[in-house]
């Protein structure tokens, strides 16, 4: 099925783990002080990065508990002892993602939104096409918005760490993050 000469690229949020790692900083920045709210507000006016970057500055995850996906951290390894190149390509910010690749120890590397570029949608597409060459990639990840973007020979699709028989269908009847993250930023702006 896939062959180890194409490096396996794998998404974060959602998919190798179950969670969201820049909504779970977020709510730990404003537990800490609910004025960071406010302050995220003036951040994502610059970009979603940037809020991305301020927030990975100001809160330290550990990773080591992090609900990751078993299933497919055994998948991962398995491909690893194939001879198979494996990078982290998310969204999340460069710090976060480099942290969760060195306690895995399987990456050879990782592609990550940094201050100035957000690693998502086209950005993420352009940029693993760069790196591989069209068509020289395999991708695991989550997220529908990767979904048109996806170039590579062989792909699976996981929705918050969980994998299924009909994924596409599962995570776009099944997809409410965005629902969410706006409920939590009016909860916290309510509250403040």
């Amino acid at each position: 099925m896939a062959e180890a000469g194409v490096p396996l690229c794998v998404d974060l949020d959602g998919t190798l783990t179950a969670t969201d790692l820049l909504v779970e900083s977020f709510l730990v920045l404003v537990k800490r002080n609910p004025i960071y709210a406010l302050l995220c507000i003036g951040w994502l006016l610059r970009g979603k990065a940037y809020l991305k970057a301020q927030i990975a500055q100001r809160v330290a995850i550990d990773v080591s508990v992090l609900p990751y996906n078993a299933r497919f951290v055994d998948y991962l390894r398995e491909q690893r002892s194939t001879g198979r190149d494996l990078y982290l390509c998310t969204a999340s910010n460069q710090h976060v993602a480099e942290q969760v690749a060195t306690h895995f120890g399987f990456f050879k590397g990782v592609l990550a939104s940094d201050e100035a570029h957000n690693l998502s949608g086209n950005n993420k597409a352009g940029a693993l096409t760069e790196q591989f060459g069209l068509h020289g990639f395999d991708y695991c990840g989550n997220a529908r918005a990767d979904v048109p973007y996806w170039v590579s020979r062989l792909w699976m699709l996981a929705f918050r760490g969980k994998m299924t028989d009909d994924p596409i269908a599962y995570a776009i009847k099944n997809r409410l993050s965005l629902f969410v993250i706006s409920l939590c930023v009016a909860t916290v702006a309510a509250a403040i």
